[in-house]
């Protein structure tokens, strides 16, 4: 019988996001395809009216919500939750 041992996360990547239904798979599969693994993502929704938050649910990923409207509010969100040092911010439009 084999152990297998669970690495901890290294860096938290913080992605808010409102009404991102139509790139957040996008950005979500390019930053799990990084070769720096394993990363915390946060996905930090911002009071989304679409398919946001279903979307990300499909995903190993974490998701917070933030109900100030702003992406500021919802990165400082990410921030307080982040279990790393190291943190990379990025946008729910952007790819990796």
């Amino acid at each position: 019988m084999s152990s297998q041992s669970v690495v901890a996360p290294d860096i938290s990547v913080i992605v808010p996001v409102y009404n991102g239904e139509s790139t957040i798979a996008a950005c979500i599969e390019s930053l799990l395809e990084q070769t720096r693994q394993p990363a915390e993502i946060m996905i930090v929704d911002n009071n989304s009216t679409d398919r946001t938050c279903e979307i990300v649910r499909n995903y190993p990923v974490t998701l917070l919500h933030e109900p100030v409207q702003t992406s500021y509010a919802a990165r400082n969100r990410g921030l307080k939750h982040a279990q790393t040092a190291l943190i990379a911010l990025t946008d729910a439009a952007c790819r990796a």
